[in-house]
């Protein structure tokens, strides 16, 4: 029976708490989890085997509520096992406690009124976990899904954003939630880089964390597991005013060592149930195949931008500038749109080499790349042949004044002095002209008319600029790249 006032109820409860620290050997030391909660549900004692199935340090179960340490789904069985405690029954169900780090795990518990004589002054809650047949399910439900990622990351003929998306599509349908983030570290922000599912474009484009805030989220747990953000502790952290989502599981990952983004699957919703270990493992593994693919695609670009780039100036070479050519070609023949090709070569190089060497010319290449990539648009594009030459592509050009008026302002920049660990040079430069499609339809014929009108332009005092033009040009004025531009 239940009888006595509430006063009465908890002075016999602390009686029974002492006299369990009497006998340790049938409580505190029991290998069996089991804890003692009183009336309303709050938890008095805790033995060792429950703080560790828990997670908890010891002394933070104390002062509890019963309910806090279960899954969401389980709280209306245990509390109506609770009652029957009350009136003085035993009974035993399964449940899914939350370990500290958030990983449910599945247990068969008892419930058993605490008495002190005839008195209930409590409830017992005795814990065994419940692994073999469940672990056996799952470890086969796991294998596929292992089996899934793996087709994934072995796929061939897809390129990286492709393969991202089918690894976050995989685990956006295994983990049964809404949408799946790829957000990637640029400028100490975290910001999305791919994503799949249902999150509204608005959300997508203002969805952003400081990295460190990101970090510090992350640093407890691998991965973090929220099954609704409006329950304790997670209804105060800032994570609520970052995230979109009510429930959600994310991880970080790293390419070359360093931290480099966090993934995120989520719901606008509770979830209902906890993520279960396998979906942790799961999304560890994830993590892993994305920073992976994003590693052999910086490893890419980085041959790619090798194979494409002058080591130098760090400007497109030939290669690249043929293919640019091309593609603007091709463009043009569609839309009808004209582009000019400047070939500027500097005047005078050759004594900066000669007087200073060759480390002083290069430094003097590079300033040359600087100034004239500053006086371009986004939609031109500037690319070293070798040497003292490099070549301008001026995009959207209606005729040729527009192209001389772009010409006349890189003379200009070209006369201004190169200061070079404190001695000065004066050069100039000499400029020739082409015009797609007046002057040629491809990349090889454009830049030996461009080169035409250089050997003019140097030919005429240097230090300015000549559009081709076929009657002026003679056969003996023969191209100095002609032969050895491919078609």
């Amino acid at each position: 029976m239940r009888g006595g006032n509430e006063g009465e109820s908890q002075r016999l409860l602390a009686q029974l708490v002492e006299l369990h620290a009497l006998v340790p050997g049938l409580f505190r030391d029991h290998p069996q989890p089991m804890v003692l909660y009183d009336l309303e549900g709050l938890i008095v004692i805790g033995n060792k085997a429950a703080i560790r199935l828990l997670g908890h340090p010891p002394g933070t179960l104390v002062g509890t509520h019963y309910a806090a340490h279960l899954a969401p789904g389980c709280v209306p069985e245990a509390g109506m096992m609770r009652t029957l405690a009350l009136a003085g029954n035993s009974t035993e169900f399964d449940a899914v406690f939350v370990h500290a780090d958030g990983h449910p795990v599945s247990v068969s518990t008892t419930i058993a009124p605490a008495r002190l004589g005839e008195q209930i002054v409590g409830v017992y809650g005795i814990v065994r976990e419940v692994r073999r047949e469940r672990e056996v399910a799952a470890a086969v439900e796991q294998a596929d899904r292992f089996r899934a990622l793996y087709l994934i990351a072995a796929s061939s003929g897809r390129t990286p954003q492709q393969q991202i998306e089918d690894t976050l599509s995989l685990g956006h349908e295994l983990l049964g939630v809404e949408s799946g983030v790829v957000m990637r570290l640029c400028d100490g922000v975290l910001s999305p880089a791919h994503s799949v599912g249902e999150m509204p474009p608005e959300t997508l484009r203002t969805l952003s964390m400081d990295a460190n805030l990101g970090r510090q989220m992350f640093s407890a747990f691998d991965p973090v597991a929220v099954d609704d953000t409006a329950r304790p502790p997670w209804d105060r952290a800032p994570v609520r005013d970052v995230f979109p989502w009510r429930s959600f599981i994310a991880t970080t990952f790293e390419t070359a060592g360093n931290f480099a983004g966090v993934i995120v699957f989520g719901s606008r919703y509770e979830r209902g149930e906890l993520f279960s270990t396998a979906d942790r493992e799961l999304v560890r593994s994830i993590s892993t195949v994305v920073a992976s693919t994003l590693e052999r695609q910086s490893e890419q670009e980085r041959l790619d931008a090798l194979a494409f780039t002058d080591t130098l100036t760090g400007l497109p070479n030939r290669a690249l500038l043929h293919d640019r050519m091309r593609r603007l070609i091709a463009e043009g023949r569609r839309t009808n749109d004209a582009f000019a090709v400047h070939f500027l070569d500097l005047d005078g190089f050759k004594q900066i080499n000669d007087s200073g060497g060759h480390a002083e010319g290069d430094k003097v290449l590079r300033q040359t790349a600087n100034r004239l990539k500053e006086a371009l648009r986004e939609s031109d594009s500037i690319a070293r042949l070798g040497g003292d030459e490099f070549v301008i592509l001026q995009t959207h050009v209606r005729d040729s004044r527009e192209a001389a008026t772009l010409a006349r302002t890189l003379l200009g920049l070209m006369r201004l002095p190169f200061v070079v660990d404190s001695r000065t040079h004066p050069l100039s430069a000499s400029i020739g002209i082409s015009m797609f499609p007046g002057d040629g339809d491809t990349a090889s014929t454009l830049l030996a008319h461009a080169d035409v009108a250089l050997y003019r332009a140097k030919a005429s005092g240097r230090n300015r600029f000549a559009l081709y033009a076929p009657r002026r040009e003679t056969v003996s004025s023969k191209s100095r790249i002609g032969e050895t531009v491919p078609g």
